[in-house]
């Protein structure tokens, strides 16, 4: 069977992880797929590098790009389209073609807008709904999605979970942080500095544990980041906040932290996450979204509510002064990795499920 991938998001991101995995997956098995990206985009950018340049179609929202890509998808006998995100299932459904299709839901469309006022949201929303269900099959990354499409009437039968996986990162080799460094707690957030992720609530946690010796790396771009540099500065944590900007790399670095927090206000189900994971670092994340289902609270990380910035600072300071705990914490969310969220169980689902129908 031939598929279309079809992600046409402007940046590169979880999304596109997740789509670079299934298409080096489907490439070791040896299937000939065809991919549209959004002309000059970093998605389309890393394809050419990854050598899927043969197979990928750059396209826009024109007709020229529309023709085009239709034309190229009968010559090639597609018989499946698998769209991820709002703008894809748009541009396969102006494309017209009688094939099966398939859609991958990574997020909440009304939260990931969270910046945008209410009648965009409601629009995005009412948009995916129209596009879902004209799919034959839903894929949700998580339960917290599944019971969110559920509510906005998506046909519970149609929706199946196959939750995000990664590729394991060997980091036996590493090595740890030198000089004064080497004697400080060290943390670090992951993300875009946006209202949805949470930072804010990270640096105000922060600011209760004047008392410890720790170091705070922030990594990411966004519209807060001036804004999140002042408050530093004014609950006087400056010195102990470190804003690192966006890293392409941070896998290859993340296993010199202690810990990694997540304090978004949703998450459909992150990556970075099982990126520490893999890396022996302990995830204290807040309890939304799909982070309910791969967090058991001192088990496999520690959780707190959204916005209680108190609640953070309590557990932060809990890892800090329990050491054991916290190192048979690591070794319970390492084995539940391997065991659940690798790229190989992810890509054998998903292809199972595209088999199928």
């Amino acid at each position: 069977m031939k598929i279309a991938f079809v992600d046409l998001g402007r940046h590169f991101g979880g999304i596109e992880v997740y789509m670079l995995s299934l298409l080096a997956e489907r490439k070791k098995q040896g299937k000939k797929d065809v991919i549209l990206a959004r002309k000059d985009s970093a998605f389309f950018q890393k394809l050419t590098e990854a050598g899927y340049g043969k197979e990928t179609l750059a396209v826009g929202f024109d007709l020229g790009s529309i023709r085009e890509a239709r034309r190229r998808l009968k010559e090639e006998k597609v018989e499946m389209i698998h769209t991820n995100g709002i703008n894809s299932g748009m541009f396969a459904s102006l494309l017209g073609l009688k094939v099966k299709c398939v859609a991958t839901v990574h997020g909440d469309a009304a939260f990931d807008r969270i910046e945008k006022n209410i009648l965009i949201q409601r629009g995005f929303v009412w948009l995916e709904n129209r596009l879902l269900k004209k799919c034959n099959q839903v894929i949700a990354v998580s339960e917290a999605i599944k019971e969110i499409l559920i509510g906005r009437g998506i046909p519970s039968e149609k929706i199946k979970v196959i939750h995000n996986g990664i590729e394991k990162m060997d980091y036996t080799a590493a090595e740890g942080p030198d000089g004064q460094e080497k004697n400080l707690f060290r943390i670090c957030f992951v993300g875009r500095l946006e209202k949805v992720k949470g930072c804010e609530y990270l640096i105000k946690a922060l600011a209760e544990l004047k008392d410890q010796a720790y170091l705070c790396d922030i990594y990411g771009e966004g519209s807060l980041k001036e804004e999140l540099k002042l408050l530093c500065k004014e609950v006087g944590i400056e010195e102990k906040v470190v804003f690192k900007g966006f890293s392409g790399e941070i896998r290859k670095v993340l296993n010199l932290y202690d810990v990694l927090v997540q304090p978004s206000l949703f998450e459909a189900f992150p990556l970075t996450p099982l990126e520490a994971m893999n890396a022996g670092v302990l995830v204290i994340g807040s309890n939304v979204g799909g982070m309910k289902e791969l967090i058991q609270d001192g088990e496999t990380g520690l959780k707190f509510e959204a916005g209680q910035a108190h609640e953070l600072a309590e557990k932060i300071r809990r890892v800090i002064e329990n050491e054991a705990e916290a190192a048979a914490i690591k070794e319970n969310a390492y084995r539940l990795f391997e065991e659940e969220y690798t790229k190989e169980i992810m890509c054998e689902k998903t292809f199972k499920l595209l088999e199928s129908i």
